[in-house]
């Protein structure tokens, strides 16, 4: 029994890719995987996994590596790309702000509740979570974000992502 959940990796400072390593109970360093220097990941509802560089420039995972994608960068450069449970695109840009992909540009909104953000993280039950550019991490509960540090253990952290709940 491994001591890490399921589907779980992660991003390094340096924008190089771990996943865990269940055999020794600890991370198997990927690199920087098709030469990209990686910023965040995400998982598309059709499976596709997507890539944000650290130029904000988009790319989509295949065979032979990092396939560029124009859209849906858009009019923004971007720091992380998140999915809603209704399938709906969201992207964190490069001030810290919202937006909502409507298919060919991003509609910003804003600040969310004040907060900078560096991404934002959608839970099984669609709840939205965010981690703010202080490494704080909230819950969003219209208008605004509660605060999750005081569960966090001291943590201040940079990415966060919930894999989908396997039987």
């Amino acid at each position: 029994m491994s001591i890490f959940p399921p589907n779980l990796c992660g991003i390094g400072r340096d924008g190089n890719v771990g996943v865990p390593a269940t055999m020794f109970d600890r991370w198997a360093d990927l690199g920087n995987l098709g030469g990209w220097t990686l910023r965040s990941l995400a998982q598309a509802p059709n499976g596709w996994i997507y890539g944000v560089g650290t130029e904000g420039n988009v790319g989509i995972w295949g065979t032979g590596g990092w396939q560029t994608h124009d859209a849906p960068q858009g009019n923004w450069a971007l720091k992380s790309l998140a999915w809603g449970p209704d399938g709906t695109l969201y992207g964190v840009g490069m001030d810290g702000n919202v937006g909502i992909w409507s298919t060919n540009h991003w509609q910003d909104q804003g600040n969310l509740g004040g907060w900078t953000l560096k991404m934002i993280a959608f839970d099984a039950d669609g709840r939205k979570y965010g981690v703010g550019t202080q490494g704080n991490v909230g819950g969003w509960n219209y208008p605004g974000w509660y605060d999750l540090g005081r569960y966090m253990g001291g943590w201040s952290m940079a990415w966060i992502h919930y894999a989908p709940i396997t039987e």
